[in-house]
């Protein structure tokens, strides 16, 4: 190779590193940009977790009741100053596809998908039971989305109002087992959604639990013919089990 073919070979390697060097500096930079952005976003958050579990501990004991209350405070508070924060306020099909995927151990083929087929409600016995039939299953989907729209435009007012909240969580979760989206696992599916909706809007400490027994069933049918006394008591049992945060608890 002659001087002047090794040179021009040296500085067009010398460009190439140049150039290689710089697309590598851009690239560096801009992760660079997304890391800090994404440092920022996240330092409220642990602010905030900070100071919880600060909050929580005493001496040589951690407070993990004082814990747990100071996090449902926090998120019954950020979801009153901002509804938009609170899952339970943009209720999906997908969000009720996804939990019943979750919580029901059935054939893979049917689990989070609404039914396809037509379905006849029967007591715990295997009986028939009387009263309403469920919708037919080409009117799930409208039926689904009806509701859930229903329950996303009223949640802000439930906010403001709470004497309204577990009257409208009963009768949100009659309507989505009468819809009877899915073959099985419906009632699973709406206690779910109840102890969602009911520890967000309500600032409960723990998970609402249901009593699904005869009285239940008895509550339901009552809920058929539009007499919702029976259901509320029930879920007003479980929301005061499962503990009011202190400075948000009411009557209700």
């Amino acid at each position: 190779m002659s001087n002047e073919e090794q040179a021009a070979f040296f500085a067009t390697s010398s460009q190439s590193f140049t150039d290689a060097l710089n697309v590598q500096t851009r690239a560096i930079d801009s992760l660079a940009r997304r890391i800090d952005r994404f440092g920022q976003q996240g330092l409220t958050f642990i602010r905030n977790t900070a100071a919880v579990v600060a909050n929580a501990v005493r001496g040589e004991h951690t407070a993990v009741g004082a814990m747990l209350e100071a996090a449902a405070a926090t998120s019954f508070k950020r979801a009153l100053e901002d509804p938009k924060d609170a899952v339970s306020t943009h209720l999906s099909a997908p969000l009720l596809r996804y939990v019943h995927r979750l919580i029901q151990a059935i054939d893979p083929a049917v689990a989070g998908k609404f039914r396809e087929t037509q379905v006849w409600l029967v007591d715990p016995t295997g009986n028939p039971t009387p009263g309403v039939e469920s919708p037919s299953w080409d009117k799930v989907t409208a039926l689904v989305k009806e509701l859930l729209e229903d329950w996303n435009r009223d949640y802000a007012g439930l906010l403001e109002n709470v004497d309204m909240v577990i009257p409208s969580i009963a009768r949100f979760f009659h309507r989505l087992v009468w819809i009877h989206p899915f073959i099985d696992g419906n009632g699973r599916v709406a206690r779910a959604i109840l102890a969602l909706q009911a520890r967000e809007l309500l600032g409960l400490l723990e998970d609402p639990v249901l009593d699904h027994g005869a009285e239940y069933y008895l509550a339901l049918r009552e809920a058929d013919e539009g007499k919702f006394e029976r259901f509320e008591a029930l879920i007003k049992t479980a929301v005061k089990h499962a503990g009011y945060v202190q400075q948000y608890q009411s009557d209700a």
